[in-house]
């Protein structure tokens, strides 16, 4: 695939859906990918300009080090390796990359990003945008160990910043096969026997890869080839005709349609009889009336609708989604600005839907929780929904079969939000990023039994009281508190007396100091701490926890 082609498949996937973020300090991070380069492997290709200007001294001194300080192994599931100052969160059923880089190589691990999903063979992510060189060479040096889940000619592709596509923040590189991300199939970098890619810009239609087809016009849809898996419709003035003409191709899976005319009722039933195994659509900046063409999509397992001005919802009652699908159906609408509480009504009524995303929809109230209850959902994540207060959550509450509650950005939804959640036996994963929480939610997340992940991030107000209460917590082993100004030293330690956690996220919280990270000593349990940017905890500190716990992998 070109140059041009990866543009065109990253912009039909993330534009405009991943919000910015900075990059985390690499710095430690990158010199001992110096480092590791030097000491341990001859150069390769292109990388041989980058190490050759190192200073020696420099080199030595670190290979030193690097000897005495060998890369602990992750403890996170086989086929993920996270980088060496990544931030992941996970537990049983989740796996989310917060900042940083991880690579994946068994397409049994699905990764989020916010709200966005990844699954495929063999692949890396990057959170700050294509990475520099520097981040390029860490990665090298990083992966370059004798326990390496990638061969000699993987690591080089890796490197290679022509090998990475993105927009926005997020930087993908596909090392083989295809990666789905949220819905739309990205194919691995195709490149020559020397590792470099195709640096033709416009080539022919006929010399693309024959499983993507980009589509503007009628004739190009006509011209889709057999073994087509994923069709891109951009900038399309004649959707519906588009979708009409498109000929019978039971390999595409994934279809996104982007800043194009109404697709129509009859188109995208066409396009349901065209391509019978479609598994995901998804529809950003396209006036869209209604999805009751989709009735018949019986292989459909997402839907996203995205910046739609007209979008209200319509068709979404005749949805039958894939009853295969094991658990992950779902819809997605976002900065939809028709979509109301009566779309709540039109969702509620779907078939075997599972998860559901809902961000930026200004007209959808509390009660339009209330249709939404009776589905048998098991992931909810909301973001920037005024209406999603603690009205809502007793809908929520009222889901029994929910496992997975996220909200991120909220005014709203607070303490006493959580407290309707009180007693639910099947929420196991909570995560609240940026919401109202205040002093006193230890005692109202003491009331969900079965809760084993947690995330309270963003807050200023975390009590001693609320830290001793989640230490209490029997089945809870997951908790990030990233960048809550709130904990402090004694929060810490209190947290420590009693907590059985195996995982800990204590990033950008900047007022603790060496006592509260020492306090930790006493959590034998725990195997992952996140802890970057704490500028008040020293080396010697770092030291200490790492020979109290020796298991301990600290990311910081």
């Amino acid at each position: 695939m070109n140059d041009t082609a990866h543009e065109h498949v990253l912009a039909t996937m993330v534009e405009d859906l991943v919000e910015g973020r900075a990059a985390p300090d690499l710095t430690d991070a990158i010199l001992s990918g110096r480092a590791r380069v030097q000491a341990r492997r001859r150069p390769r290709g292109r990388l041989i300009s980058l190490v050759a200007g190192l200073a020696a001294a420099a080199a030595l001194a670190l290979s030193v080090y690097l000897v005495a300080t060998s890369r602990p192994a992750q403890p996170l599931p086989q086929g993920v390796l996270a980088g060496p100052a990544a931030v992941i969160e996970a537990d049983e059923s989740s796996l989310q990359l917060v900042s940083g880089w991880a690579l994946i190589t068994s397409d049994r691990h699905e990764l989020a990003v916010r709200e966005h999903r990844l699954r495929g063979e063999r692949f890396a992510v990057h959170t700050g945008g294509i990475p520099d060189e520097q981040t390029l060479l860490t990665m090298s040096g990083w992966l370059d160990q004798p326990d390496s889940p990638l061969s000699t000619k993987e690591i080089e592709m890796l490197t290679n910043a022509k090998n990475w596509i993105a927009k926005g923040s997020l930087a993908l590189c596909v090392l083989s096969g295809t990666v789905l991300f949220d819905g739309v199939v990205v194919e691995a970098q195709k490149a020559d026997d020397t590792g470099k890619p195709d640096k033709e810009i416009e080539a022919p239609r006929e010399s693309r890869s024959s499983t993507s087809w980009e589509v503007k016009t009628v004739a190009d849809a006509a011209a889709m080839p057999t073994g087509t898996t994923a069709v891109f419709i951009r900038n399309a003035t004649e959707t519906e005709a588009i979708l009409k003409a498109l000929p019978a191709n039971s390999s595409v899976k994934g279809v996104r349609i982007d800043d194009s005319t109404d697709p129509g009722e009859e188109g995208l039933r066409a396009l349901t009889a065209a391509c019978p195994a479609m598994q995901h659509l998804s529809m950003a900046r396209t006036p869209l009336a209604s999805v009751a063409g989709l009735a018949t999509a019986r292989k459909l397992m997402s839907l996203q609708v995205e910046s739609a001005e007209t979008f209200n919802g319509a068709g979404l009652a005749d949805l039958q989604f894939d009853e295969s699908a094991g658990g992950r159906n779902e819809v997605a609408v976002t900065a939809c600005p028709a979509f109301d509480d009566a779309g709540m009504k039109h969702l509620a009524k779907a078939r075997r839907l599972q998860l559901v995303v809902l961000s930026d929809l200004p007209r959808v109230t509390a009660k339009g929780f209330e249709g939404i209850k009776d589905l048998r959902l098991t992931h909810m994540h909301v973001t920037r929904l005024a209406g999603f207060d603690a009205e809502a959550a007793t809908h929520v509450a009222a889901m029994a079969t929910l496992t997975t509650l996220t909200v991120s950005d909220s005014k709203v939804f607070g303490n006493e939000a959580v407290e309707k959640l009180a007693g639910h036996q099947a929420l196991t994963s909570l995560y609240l990023n940026r919401c109202a929480i205040g002093t006193g939610i230890g005692a109202f997340v003491a009331k969900l039994p079965v809760l084993r992940s947690l995330a309270i991030t963003g807050s200023d107000t975390l009590g001693v009281d609320d830290l001793r209460q989640f230490g209490g917590l029997n089945n809870l082993r997951t908790l990030s508190l990233a960048g809550s100004k709130g904990l402090s030293d004694d929060g810490l330690a209190a947290l420590a007396e009693s907590s059985m956690l195996t995982s800990l996220n204590i990033s950008n919280c900047a007022s603790l100091t060496n006592v509260g990270v020492l306090s930790l000593a006493s959590m034998k349990s725990l195997k992952t701490l996140n802890a970057q940017t704490l500028p008040q905890i020293t080396d010697d500190a770092w030291a200490t926890l790492q020979s109290e716990i020796p298991g301990l992998t600290i990311n910081k």
